[in-house]
């Protein structure tokens, strides 16, 4: 059955886009014991790819945990108010203009809404046991809202219209994802100490300034931004867990042999660089490199043993 045609349904019409009981019962899995332990209850469903604008039977639902209705053409979520367990969703790929525009359960963990029309993150902010949102390919212009999310470590703004990092002070994040926006200047990440992996790629950064006071960072994706000097890499040198650097498709990577030799001796804890792994051959012609011994001018990074006889 269609989910998207005119359906008789319990001696009524269902309207063309409207999700429908026997729809959710086929789509519902995961089997589990009920929380009175006298039975069992299917919690998670995936109804995605329906071309669903109307999902208010989900109300005869309430004990789904894991929900997944994402590729629909949804405008509004305000019919998951009674899904009081619900821990993990998925509404990306909709037309939805706000966050999370319903009473969001209490202990909801994972939302992600990328790829949808959301102009301003609001409605969060007292989710605070929410721990990854995405949020990734909407029409963002600000970072604002998040303030209270104290449990929040993973969260995805690529793909927006963001110019300005602010507003995440106090939240524990881990990893942030800020690729494909409108960023010129790395800047109020200082707040944000817990940060491991930060993704800036496709943006407009001349200057690594603004990591030195991110402790446990251990993974910088830079990737097409506009970064030209090799000074520039005294911003992380000091940095004690940098372990993973992508600078690729910048200016710096031009002459890309000895960019990654002097990179590679300016940070010695890198294990992979642009996405390749460090080798200790890499290492040991850095290291000649830098010494300019003379077979490294000429081409030959290692020297040659001196024929004769013994």
């Amino acid at each position: 059955m269609s989910a998207v045609a005119d359906t008789l349904v319990d001696g009524g019409v269902i309207e063309a886009g409207s999700l429908d009981k026997k729809v959710v019962e086929s789509g519902l899995k995961n089997l589990t014991r009920s929380a009175d332990g006298d039975g069992v209850v299917y919690v998670e469903l995936d109804v995605s790819g329906k071309q669903l604008s109307n999902i208010s039977v989900l109300s005869f639902f309430p004990l789904i945990q894991k929900l997944d209705v994402s590729h629909n053409d949804l405008t509004t979520l305000s019919s998951l108010s009674s899904l009081r367990n619900l821990i993990y969703l998925n509404a990306s790929h909709n037309v939805l203009t706000k966050v999370l525009d319903f009473n969001a359960p209490p202990h909801l963990l994972e939302v992600d809404l990328s790829d949808n029309n959301i102009k301003k993150i609001e409605g969060v902010n007292g989710n605070k046991y929410l721990r990854k949102l995405s949020l990734a390919g909407n029409d963002l212009t600000h970072i604002d809202g998040l303030k209270g999310l104290r449990s929040l470590y993973h969260l995805d703004l690529a793909r927006n219209k963001i110019s300005h990092i602010s507003n995440l002070d106090g939240l524990p994040l881990k990893t942030l994802d800020l690729s494909s926006n409108q960023i010129e200047k790395v800047q109020n990440l200082d707040s944000v100490t817990t940060l491991l992996d930060v993704n800036l790629s496709r943006n407009c950064i001349r200057h690594l300034t603004g990591f030195e006071h991110l402790p446990v960072l251990f993974k910088l994706t830079l990737k097409n931004n506009l970064i030209e000097s090799i000074d520039e890499l005294a911003y992380i040198q000091s940095l004690p867990f940098l372990c993973e650097l992508d600078l690729s498709e910048n200016p710096v990577m031009i002459n890309s042999d000895q960019a990654v030799w002097r990179i590679v001796f300016r940070l010695r804890r890198l294990r992979q660089l642009n996405g390749e792994e460090v080798t200790a051959e890499e290492k040991v012609k850095a290291e000649n490199f830098h010494l300019g011994q003379p077979w490294e001018r000429e081409g030959n990074y290692f020297p040659e043993e001196e024929s004769g006889e013994f």
